[in-house]
């Protein structure tokens, strides 16, 4: 029973992540496409909580192949050169002796700009959102929960679904994010990489389900996150060299208050709309979004064991 049920849940989140995220994600659930190592091999701390149950054993699994294994050095290589690139453009240092010197200054920052973040995501935290049709019918409901987050800011997301009211969510999917790596994507969202994309395989042995995390591709999808958190938003003040030429504003009706939505040139290929850095409690998280045949907006947020607080938006634009 438990199987045929997560095969349903499986087969049917493939519809929803095909209208949630775009084709990268189509992709990468396609029959055969290729699986890599993670590229950081953390592991989560005991502060790590996980669904399934008492009788449910968790394993990460990851293609050891000798040709997959050249294919992920090959990719780590490009990435971190790609990540090198990032960070001269990021602080535009003119001179190599001027880059020396500050690097010191620069870690610092992040470091302190990563430790705020951090207090935006506890463990225990989640956010829901409502995905509906053309005919504004609700088709599914997916919900994000922080389960994991280290010192150094590597967080670990789940990603859950039903389609539903009446149903429980199911994780498929979970996320490693390295806040730290985001940050210093300034330039675009090519130049950095999640630490792990991961699809959530179960097997049932006498009626013991073992869950193996498998990885998806190289961390490249980092839409699966930034779709539903702008961190650059989340901070006061933002970080340096932050570009806000062609920032778009719609102004909602959220909780009977008229507020700003803001979409930057960094996250505006996500087509999604974040609450502005003034709303503290909400601040870069995505609210709304269109596509061409769907749209979400954020219903919920919450912490495990506290009352949720609802979130009710108007998608009226108001002037």
């Amino acid at each position: 029973m438990a199987t045929s049920r997560f095969a349903k849940v499986t087969a049917s989140s493939i519809i929803v992540l095909a209208a949630s995220t775009s084709g990268a994600w189509v992709s990468l659930l396609e029959k055969g496409s290729g699986h890599a190592p993670q590229l950081n091999n953390r592991k989560p701390s005991s502060r790590s909580t996980h669904t399934g149950g008492p009788f449910v054993r968790e394993i990460s699994q990851a293609p050891s192949s000798s040709k997959t294994q050249s294919v992920a050095l090959s990719s780590f290589s490009s990435y971190v050169s790609s990540l090198k690139r990032s960070v001269r453009s990021i602080w535009s240092p003119t001179s190599d002796s001027q880059m020396r010197h500050s690097s010191s200054s620069e870690e610092y920052d992040v470091s302190d700009m990563v430790k705020s973040l951090q207090n935006r995501f506890r463990v225990g935290d989640y956010y829901v959102w409502l995905y509906k049709d053309s005919n504004n019918q609700s088709t599914s409901w997916e919900k994000y929960s922080i389960v994991n987050v280290d010192d150094d800011g590597v967080v670990v997301i789940h990603m859950s679904t039903k389609f539903s009211d009446e149903e429980d969510f199911v994780t498929h999917h979970r996320i490693t994010v390295n806040l730290a790596d985001n940050l210093k994507a300034l330039d675009c969202k090519d130049s950095w990489r999640l630490c792990g994309f991961e699809y959530r395989d179960c097997e049932v042995d006498d009626e013991i389900v073992t869950v193996n995390w498998k990885q998806l591709g190289i961390g490249e999808n980092v839409q699966a996150f930034e779709e539903k958190f702008d961190i650059f938003n989340m901070l006061r003040p933002p970080p340096p060299n932050v570009d806000s030429s062609g920032e778009e504003t719609r102004m909602v009706k959220l909780n009977r208050d008229i507020i700003p939505l803001v979409r930057t040139n960094r996250h505006g290929y996500t087509k999604a709309w974040y609450a502005s850095p003034e709303h503290d409690q909400l601040s870069g998280i995505a609210v709304l979004k269109d596509f061409e045949e769907h749209s979400f907006s954020l219903i919920e947020s919450g912490r495990d064991g506290a009352d949720p607080c609802a979130v009710d938006v108007d998608s009226k634009e108001f002037k």
